[in-house]
Parts: structure tokens; C-alpha cells; sequence
């Protein structure tokens, strides 16, 4: 079954159209609205089992889904997700954190943004992004979880240089784009679902978190469980520094209060 479901040429860039609307939307945003007092995590659980849906349609190949595209392209567009929460947040409540929020000029010419905010939801906060994907680790896999703080410190590395957003894939694999285009080509069709399903964007990186859950779980006899965690949390560190502003991608400025 996942050996027709995960293929394993490269993908092709999917259609930048909007995907479908399901036709159970307004059950979903119903039992999302009911369950919010009593699960705090009915919201990403939702999301994500749309996310997924929608992802590994774009991802289809001939062979099946391509599963290197997926982890990648997850990662790259929950990563963004961090950002866009965290900016978000910052408008409501900017003296949450102590270092909520910094920018840096690369020597590539490109912005990157930082600090704890965006650290709270890609990969400090209990349903941060990494808090839930590796949370699942022990479930899947006998090896130790991946190194958060060795996976940080590569990409943070890149930052500013011509390896930004190159994923070290295990040998002889890869996806079928860069990161940054995943980014580009699925996040607003991707966004424009999730406000369809009434998500706010503080439930963005749980939702993808809970999304890499169940794209971990079914792969985890196609690519080992570390490769496969380390793809995710390497485009997600990533893509969450990423000038938004590069891809024509509005978003509110902290340092403008919105």
C-alpha cells in the first residue's frame, strides 16, 4: 500500500490553484467551534488531516505520493506558519516575551526574522511545531529523537549564505523543489483553506505539528523516522526566518503594531 502511496520520483511543482472546499466544511468548522473549550487540540487536529489531504494531492505523482516532497514541503509551510502566528501575536501582545522579536540582514541581501516568539510556536511552546512532531518519535521508532539544538545550529548556520534552505537528504533522495518554493506555490492556497475552516493563526503550527504526526506514522516503514523528523524540523527552522516580503506574501509588522 505505502509503496504505491509514497513514490519516489521527484515531484513536480503542483498547480498553484485553490484547492477544493470539501463538501463536510461546515460540519468541520462546527465540530472545530464545539471543541474548542473541551480538546485544545480539536482545532490542529482538524487542520491537519486537511493539510495532509491537500498536501499529498499536490505532491501525487504517477508512482503515488512523493514522500521527501511531503515531509519538506510540511516543514517549510508549518516553519512559515511559525512566523506568521508569531507576528500576528506581537501586534496583540508585544511584551510577551523578553527577546520577542529581532531582524537581521544577511549577507545574501535577504532579511531574516528571529527570536522567542517565533521560537514559542516552531519549537518551545508545549504544541509547538517540534513539541508535537517529535512527540510522536518514541511511538515510531527505537533510535533517539533527532537533535533539536544540532538541527538549529545547522540552519542557523546557512543564514545569510548560499545554503540557506538546502535540507541534507539521506543519500540518494530528495524532494521535488526547494523550501522556499513550496512556500511560494502552497501557502496561500493553504492559508486560504485554513480560514475557510476558521482556524486563526495561533492554531497554525499545532495543526502542522499534528500533521507531521500522521505523515511520520505512515511513512515510517518507507524512510526512517530521524531522516524523515529531520526533514521536517530542518525546512521548518528554515522557512520560518523567511522574509515574507520575498514572496509577496503580506503579513503584519510587529514593529508597526499590525
Amino acid at each position: 500500500m505505502f509503496g504505491k502511496l509514497f513514490g519516489r520520483n521527484r515531484a513536480e511543482t503542483a498547480s498553484q490553484a485553490e484547492p477544493e472546499l470539501s463538501a463536510d466544511l461546515r460540519i468541520k468548522r462546527g465540530a472545530i467551534e464545539q471543541g474548542r473549550a473541551g480538546d485544545p487540540l480539536i482545532v490542529a487536529k482538524v487542520g491537519a488531516a486537511d493539510i495532509n489531504a491537500w498536501l499529498m494531492q499536490a505532491v501525487t505523482t504517477e508512482r503515488g505520493v512523493h514522500v521527501e516532497s511531503l515531509l519538506v514541503a510540511l516543514g517549510s509551510l508549518g516553519g512559515f506558519s511559525c512566523q506568521l502566528a508569531a507576528r500576528h501575536a506581537l501586534c496583540t501582545m508585544p511584551h510577551h516575551w523578553d527577546h520577542p522579536w529581532a531582524v537581521a540582514d544577511g549577507a545574501d541581501g535577504r532579511r531574516y526574522f528571529l527570536g522567542d516568539a517565533i521560537n514559542h510556536y516552531a519549537l518551545e511552546g508545549q504544541y509547538s511545531l517540534w513539541s508535537l512532531a517529535a512527540g510522536i518519535f518514541p511511538q515510531i521508532s527505537d533510535r533517539p529523537v533527532p537533535d533539536l539544538g544540532a538541527i538549529v545550529s545547522h540552519v542557523v548556520g546557512t543564514i545569510g549564505g548560499g545554503g540557506f534552505g538546502e535540507i541534507r537528504f539521506p543519500p540518494g533522495t530528495s524532494a521535488g523543489d526547494d523550501p522556499i518554493n513550496y512556500v511560494r506555490h502552497f501557502w496561500p492556497p493553504t492559508r486560504a483553506h485554513l480560514d475557510q475552516l476558521g482556524l486563526v493563526p495561533d492554531d497554525w503550527p499545532p495543526a502542522f505539528g499534528i500533521a507531521a504526526q500522521e505523515v511520520l506514522t505512515l511513512a515510517k516503514d518507507v524512510v526512517d523516522p530521524a531522516a524523515a523528523l529531520t526533514m521536517i524540523v530542518e525546512s521548518a527552522v528554515a522557512m520560518a526566518k523567511l522574509d515574507p516580503a520575498e514572496l509577496g506574501i503580506d503579513a503584519p509588522d510587529p514593529a508597526k503594531g499590525g
